[in-house]
């Protein structure tokens, strides 16, 4: 029987195109004995060692940078979803075969040229490809497979019927909460650390000494450098600024202040599990909806995507429901 890997990146929508696979394609040799079969599909299988193996080799170039049972949680999941991705790219290639789908090596080089320019600035080809655990072989196979697919895609699924006026209103209306601007607010701060290992001595003096620095602001001394002088904050590089955020992304005692003190005022020392703040609101913003005529196109996409992606998880099914799978003993 043939053995094929099988990509992990799952096969969705118009674009299946993902540089991060758990499994990349690759023929290999029958599985040795006593090696369990997971899924065999159309005569194709795969065994647990090839899905094990190929999730270490991915996880390489994160290992040791993350906490164990982070990293265990991370490949359990690639696991539970290795045996559906499998046969996911087992039938479709298939289907690819049967439908005589092919693409030229300019094609897979014209793809891979447009994924090299969204690369973030500073990172290379290399350095992409040691982070997802790919080699430049296996990036283009996977290449070619996905633009088979979505060839395949385009000539067997229907384009479904654009959402009409009524139907982007309706989802509008239906989901007010997605389109709310929270209430923001733009403030700076200075920090005194504190840590748990301080006694009350130390707590008084660094207590003692933040009180004199919101003194020295009150009676007209500068912020910015008052910030960049004493606060342990990084924020000390830009005066103390905190740029601006929303209602929710600071802790309690902080956004408390953040959000009902007045503008521009210095207002008193607050204390929070970080240390002690003076904190200056330079400016707030009311939470607002953003209106229908703003979000209407963003929406309409979002609905003309979602159908998309149904009717081509409706297509991959059906050839799911026509092959012959058989699943090994757990």
């Amino acid at each position: 029987m043939k053995n094929r890997y099988i990509s992990a990146a799952a096969v969705v929508c118009v674009c299946i195109m993902s540089a991060l696979t758990v499994l990349g394609p690759a023929q290999a040799k029958d599985p040795a004995p006593g090696n369990e079969v997971v899924v065999t599909v159309n005569g194709i299988q795969i065994t647990r060692a090839e899905i094990d193996a190929d999730i270490e080799q991915k996880l390489a170039s994160v290992a040791g940078k993350m906490p164990p049972e982070q990293l265990e949680q991370i490949k359990t999941r690639m696991q539970e979803k290795a045996v559906d991705h499998f046969i996911t790219k087992t039938v479709l290639s298939a289907e690819c075969d049967k439908n005589k789908i092919s693409v030229t090596p300019e094609d897979i080089d014209k793809t891979f040229g447009e994924m090299t320019k969204t690369l973030p600035e500073g990172m290379t080809v290399d350095d992409a490809l040691k982070t997802s655990g790919m080699t430049l072989e296996s990036l283009k196979k996977d290449i070619a497979f996905n633009l088979r697919v979505n060839k395949l895609i385009d000539a067997n699924v229907k384009q479904p019927a654009p959402p009409t006026e009524a139907d982007v209103k309706q989802f509008y209306e239906q989901n007010k909460n997605s389109f709310e601007v929270k209430e923001s607010a733009e403030a700076r701060h200075i920090l005194i650390k504190t840590s748990k290992d301080d006694d009350e001595k130390v707590r008084a003096e660094k207590r003692a000494r933040i009180e004199k620095l919101r003194t020295q602001l009150v009676e007209g001394a500068d912020f910015a450098k008052i910030a960049a002088e004493n606060s342990d904050c990084p924020s000390k590089s830009r005066g103390g600024s905190l740029g601006t955020f929303e209602r929710g992304r600071m802790v309690k005692p902080f956004e408390d202040a953040a959000f009902s003190q007045k503008i521009n005022e210095i207002g008193p020392v607050v204390e929070t599990q970080f240390g002690y703040h003076i904190i200056q609101v330079q400016k707030r913003t009311p939470a607002t909806q953003r209106p229908f005529e703003e979000v209407k196109d963003q929406i309409k996409e979002h609905l003309e995507r979602t159908a998309k992606n149904t009717a081509v998880r409706e297509y991959i099914e059906g050839l799911k429901s026509k092959a012959a799978i058989v699943y090994g003993k757990k």
